[in-house]
């Protein structure tokens, strides 16, 4: 995409700096302020106990089954959310606190939350829970490729035995205690009104599919088909909130020749750098030096006309290496790249057959592509946008290759949702100080 004098309206509320986390306790009724304050401090602060250092050398699934013994001994009138809490290293985040409250209190609770906010722990600490006290907890997905992921990280956390697989291809353990399961699937059960026995909780992952116009009807059926006797769809229901994300986003814009912010210093409007007026003016400086023989040159003015404009546009879209080592001499690597067309991803990769961008020492890894990108070794991946869908594959910058898209009556801009849904995989909490994504 050619620089333009503007861009879609709907980039720049992505750009506010939220400092507070915004907490609702059900719907449409506000904590008020000294509440919120209330529960932080009372709350809160009794996670940040002293915990012995062996506790926190045990693996997760230890620490998991050292719940679950506790609570055969001593009943489930001890998980509270400092129980559930502990199956961590470090201090749950507060909307991941009130949210575990929530469910504690056998409440359905909608979590709405940043990309890489860590909404899954919730999931997960609903599952310990589940299992602890001998219950189900069904985790739905909206994708295949989704599913088999989560299935491998719960696999990690509650063990083999005690994680099953319903996807429509493989069938594992479709009776344990988790079962990661396809949306479609799930429906289907329900309309059969077989293989829900003992199940607690059902959470919807990637929920927002629900405005989907051709796949949202899925999630409002869960809604419609649920059995009563699961009160986490039925009974009360509380939202919980939080604007704020771990690691905070900068915007750029790729040009051929520069990276540059995508807003001014103020971040209220666009860098005027980015105008056509702008290239166009530096585009005729740059020509300057090269007929200064020329006689024409004391007659020329600054070019004017539609082509001419035009063809400054063109001359300022990047290719992707151009791109690339943007991000590479500025360490804004790794990166997913967004291209909405398979196509295009296979053209793009062929870009980059030739151009290393690993260090003498990272060549020497070898591994899987998912463990290699996580550990920084494979340095752009090119993909379509269902790997916005959830998929964990986090990095440090997203490329957006444009605004727009082909649709099913040609070309359309891309949503608010499907913009930041790419946009927010940018920025791995613990890891970076801040994600970056950028436009071309």
């Amino acid at each position: 995409m050619a620089a333009s004098s503007s861009l879609p309206l709907h980039i720049y509320p992505l750009l506010e700096a939220v400092e507070e986390y915004d907490v609702v306790a059900e719907f449409g009724q506000e904590l008020e302020e000294d509440d919120e304050d209330e529960v932080e401090s009372d709350e809160i602060n009794d996670l940040e106990v002293d915990v012995n250092k062996s506790k926190f050398e045990e693996f997760k699934w230890q620490r998991i089954e050292r719940i679950r013994n506790d609570v055969r001994e001593y009943g489930d009138g001890i998980l509270d959310v400092d129980e559930l809490a502990s199956v961590y290293n470090f201090r749950i985040d507060k909307f991941q606190c009130l949210a575990i409250q929530a469910l504690l209190r056998g409440s359905s609770v909608v979590v709405s939350a940043p990309t890489s906010a860590g909404k899954t722990l919730i999931a997960e600490a609903a599952a310990v829970a589940a299992v602890a006290r001998g219950r189900r907890l069904f985790y739905t997905t909206p994708l295949k490729a989704l599913s088999n992921q989560k299935f491998r990280e719960f696999c990690d956390a509650f063990g083999e035995d005690n994680v099953g697989l319903l996807t429509g291809d493989p069938v594992i353990k479709k009776d344990a205690q988790v079962l990661i399961i396809t949306i479609e699937i799930l429906v289907g059960i329900m309309s059969s009104k077989s293989g829900l026995f003992h199940v607690d909780v059902i959470v919807l992952d990637e929920v927002h599919y629900l405005s989907d116009i051709s796949q949202g009807t899925v999630w409002e059926e869960i809604v419609i088909y649920c059995p009563k006797e699961i009160n986490q769809i039925h009974g009360k229901t509380e939202m919980v909130t939080s604007t704020k994300r771990p690691v905070p986003l900068t915007w750029h814009f790729s040009t051929r020749t520069a990276l540059l912010p995508l807003l001014n210093e103020t971040g209220t409007s666009m860098n005027r750098k980015l105008s056509v007026n702008y290239l166009q003016l530096n585009s005729y400086e740059d020509e300057k030096p090269r007929r200064r023989n020329s006689r024409k040159y004391d007659n020329d003015v600054s070019p004017s006309s539609k082509n001419k404009r035009n063809n400054i546009r063109r001359s300022q879209v990047p290719q992707v290496i151009d791109t690339v080592w943007h991000l590479k001499t500025r360490d804004m690597l790794p990166a997913v790249w967004f291209i909405f067309s398979r196509k295009g991803c296979d053209v793009a990769v062929q870009y980059l057959e030739d151009c290393n961008l690993l260090d003498e020492c990272e060549t020497t890894e070898k591994t899987f592509i998912e463990e290699l990108f996580q550990k920084g070794l494979v340095k752009v991946v090119f993909a379509t946008e269902t790997l916005a869908a959830g998929i964990n594959m986090p990095a440090r910058t997203t490329v957006i290759s444009s605004l727009s898209k082909m649709g099913e009556s040609g070309r359309v801009n891309l949503t608010t949702n499907e913009l930041l849904q790419m946009a927010l995989r940018a920025g791995r909490k613990g890891i970076d100080k801040k994600g970056h994504v950028v436009v071309v």
